[in-house]
């Protein structure tokens, strides 16, 4: 049987936002959020592929700062695999060491709370028909829809030469780049009607700040804390939304402060 194994990489020591993995999104950790949607991901996938089994693992690091994540992680009751901080390659390698060349790895990362369960498993369905041996959307990575590659890839990938500092931190670059002698399928960036203009990661204290305003807005729209059955069209929409908030509320802030400069130089005496 087939092997689909969701690897949500996550550590502590974020550059811009240390901690962040723990940090609060509506009452529950950032980690715990992208678990919840990485799970309805995984229970769908079940459901409509049963043809292979859908497992989800956490991957962090060994430094005892990550302590925290391996514990959540299994208290969430996914498996958890530990190795090199930096070498994040390798952690793919050990979290998927005794799968199949033909089973197929999702790559998350834990500052995307928001991967979107019916495109993640529309898209491991896409990959498998189209013969790549990685799929992704083109450009840029998205916060709505993860990775996806065959776990003989990677281990080729590990043999090259050319596999650098940067793949190796960041894993899938030896497949994306231009002359990569990998098959890939790049999708457009909105494929499936993804937005790529909107920001949904969690990467510095305001996007954390602004995930939490969207989360809040949303389970007071839906009435409920189910992120699982939230829609993409729910998410996007309400998103656009804050955003106009904040920058109707940026430019009036912008007015205000021009207003006092202004009144100065209309109460100015003539020269």
């Amino acid at each position: 049987m087939l092997t689909v194994r969701i690897v949500l990489q996550a550590r502590m020591g974020s550059l811009r936002r240390p901690g962040k993995t723990v940090a609060d999104i509506a009452g529950r950790t950032l980690l715990a959020r992208c678990v919840e949607r990485l799970t309805a991901a995984r229970n769908l996938g079940a459901r409509t592929m049963p043809q292979a089994r859908w497992e989800l693992v956490v991957a962090t690091s060994r430094l005892s700062a990550d302590e925290p994540i391996a514990r959540a992680a299994e208290a969430m009751g996914c498996g958890c695999v530990r190795g090199s901080e930096s070498d994040v390659f390798a952690r793919y390698l050990t979290s998927t060491c005794e799968l199949n060349n033909a089973d197929v790895v999702i790559r998350a990362t834990a500052d995307n709370p928001l991967y979107c369960p019916e495109r993640t498993v529309r898209l491991v369905e896409h990959h498998l028909l189209s013969g790549a041996v990685y799929s992704g959307i083109a450009e840029a990575l998205s916060p709505s829809v993860p990775e996806v590659f065959r776990v003989g890839a990677l281990r080729a990938a590990s043999l090259r030469s050319d596999l650098d500092a940067y793949c190796r931190e960041h894993v899938t670059p030896c497949f994306r780049r231009d002359g990569s002698p990998f098959r890939r399928e790049l999708l457009t960036p909105t494929w499936a009607g993804l937005d790529p203009d909107l920001r949904l990661t969690v990467d510095t204290p305001a996007d954390l700040s602004n995930m939490n305003a969207l989360y809040n807005a949303l389970i007071s729209l839906t009435g409920a804390d189910e992120p699982a059955s939230w829609s993409l069209a729910q998410i996007y929409g309400t998103a656009r939304g804050l955003e106009a908030a904040r920058a109707a509320e940026h430019s009036d802030a912008s007015i205000a402060g021009d207003l006092p400069a202004a009144s100065n130089r209309s109460l100015a005496p003539a020269a």
